[in-house]
């Protein structure tokens, strides 16, 4: 056990070190987020995420959400969360919508990582896949309908 007077003593190592640290996570963070962030930007202010939108509405209509969330979807599939962050930063999402999105990214994100994984555990990641998309879909088909 720690004493106060050591704690006090130590406490400024400590703050030191635990800054560093929260900057390198932001740093590390903002890459990702801020570009995700001006390209969803710009694919909404040139009309390129209004056609994708329209293209995959029947689809995104079934969870309870604008076409236009499929954009962040893809991204947290393929990618990981913290790119669903910048991504739904630049859209104009109600609470409902926003908690769909998260509920269908929660159960389906880094398929791509995940599938690797499985696969070199022996495993069948097209299956893997398959049932964790299909999972947030059903899941999200619920959600929509309860809230």
């Amino acid at each position: 056990m720690v004493s106060k007077q050591q704690f006090a003593a130590d406490l400024p190592q400590i703050l030191r070190n635990g800054s560093k640290s929260g900057l390198y996570v932001l740093w590390d963070m903002g890459k990702l987020i801020v570009p995700i962030y001006f390209i969803m930007s710009l694919l909404q202010d040139s009309g390129l995420l209004t056609i994708i939108s329209q293209w995959l509405e029947p689809a995104m209509s079934l969870i309870g959400l604008p076409g236009e969330a499929a954009a962040p979807i893809c991204l947290g599939m393929a990618v990981n969360l913290y790119s669903v962050l910048g991504a739904v930063a630049a859209l104009d999402l109600t609470y409902k919508q926003v908690t769909i999105l998260s509920a269908f990214c929660l159960a389906a994100h880094s398929l791509f990582l995940e599938g690797a994984v499985m696969s070199r555990a022996g495993g069948k990641a097209w299956l893997l896949t398959l049932l964790r998309i299909g999972f947030a879909f059903l899941f999200c088909i619920i959600l929509n309908w309860l809230l």
